[in-house]
């Protein structure tokens, strides 16, 4: 293989055919990563909270509370991913915003007073940057933030109700989030820069494309500049029915979506744009007939997944079967499905 797994991932966004189909994240190895991610820290709270346990290094503590004073609950049914606390909403009304919220306080007064050049070199010293690019994560997910605060529905309210008053709390945010984009890009020198804000549900969007335009994204464009200006593509997660934004998403420098379910028309979404990048595309459904799932039922679910969304490049696998929490089977499925995406996808554009 002439390229690097760096070059192979990064060239999709600029139209090149990889050698073999890219993978990163959801429970992909580590050892043939085509980026890293930088988890990049300034928050004396400690900012997000890890496992004590390497073996489960994502599975949240049951409760605890992040950066902004919101209590967070983790519990199996929501496989110990982090949920604001129902019932513990600290915001009633977004106008009172200014009175309730308060910044985080961050390891040094001052953002200038912090060694950042120490510790992205400290971050990044394991990297071969040569194969494996570094990523950080930039900018403040909106969307999830104000429901944090205030829940789903109190939150959907204010953006419709409120959207002066929230582009202000925003605005406010972003003066603290958008400072810290700026030295992580200065210092890490990323390859790419991730952005994440689930703001979509399995069949239809949480906003509009209005409110998503006139609302959310100022935030999302303001803090992506920093990128964009250097070059730097973007990577944005949002989970759902989230083609609606896709205009929107490329606006402001987005260049590789993921996970992109199949709930959205992904052949047109790629259609759309000839620089945007489809990762996932793989929701795992068990059998329908409720029989026992497979090594080649699992195996096929993966070739014809590539066979779909992998002609003409454009696309990197980003998928796993994510069963309840302490589901036996899970790890043995998880191997087909990693074997296979190797197996399959790293002769795939030699045969086709």
């Amino acid at each position: 293989m002439a390229l690097t797994p760096k070059e192979n991932y990064l060239g999709l966004y600029k139209g090149q055919l990889p050698e073999w189909i890219p993978s990163w994240g959801m429970g992909m190895p580590m050892d043939r990563a085509p980026v890293l991610g930088m988890f990049v820290n300034v928050s004396k709270n400690g900012g997000f909270p890890r496992s004590p346990d390497p073996d489960t290094p994502f599975r949240m503590p049951e409760e605890w509370t992040n950066d902004w004073g919101v209590t967070m609950v983790s519990n199996p049914e929501a496989n110990y991913g982090g949920l604001p606390k129902p019932g513990h909403f600290i915001l009633d009304d977004i106008r009172n915003w200014d009175k309730v919220i308060k910044k985080p306080e961050m390891i040094m007064p001052t953002i200038d007073e912090i060694d950042w050049e120490a510790m992205a070199k400290e971050q990044t010293a394991h990297i071969d940057r040569s194969t494996t690019g570094v990523m950080v994560t930039i900018g403040n997910g909106v969307f999830q933030f104000i429901v944090g605060f205030m829940g789903f529905e109190e939150a959907l309210i204010a953006l419709v109700e409120e959207p002066e008053v929230c582009k202000e709390f925003f605005a406010w945010a972003d003066d603290y989030y958008v400072p810290i984009a700026k030295k992580a890009v200065e210092y890490y020198k990323p390859d790419m820069c991730y952005m994440a804000d689930d703001s979509a549900a399995k069949y239809a969007p949480f906003v509009s494309p209005k409110t998503y335009r006139e609302v959310l994204k100022p935030s999302y464009a303001r803090a992506a500049a920093f990128a964009t200006e250097r070059d730097i593509p973007i990577a944005f997660h949002n989970c759902g029915k989230a083609e609606a934004y896709l205009a929107d998403m490329h606006d402001f420098g987005v260049k590789y979506w993921d996970p992109c379910q199949t709930e959205n028309d992904l052949l047109n979404c790629k259609a759309m744009f000839d620089d945007i990048v489809i990762c996932g595309g793989f929701d795992f459904v068990p059998p329908a007939d409720g029989s026992e799932i497979t090594e080649e039922f699992t195996r096929e679910y993966v070739r014809s997944t590539i066979d779909k969304l992998a002609p003409g490049g454009r696309y990197a696998w980003m998928g796993m079967y994510m069963g309840p929490a302490g589901d036996e089977v899970a790890p043995k499925i998880n191997e087909w499905i990693r074997d296979e995406v190797y197996t399959y996808g790293d002769k795939y554009y030699e045969k086709h």
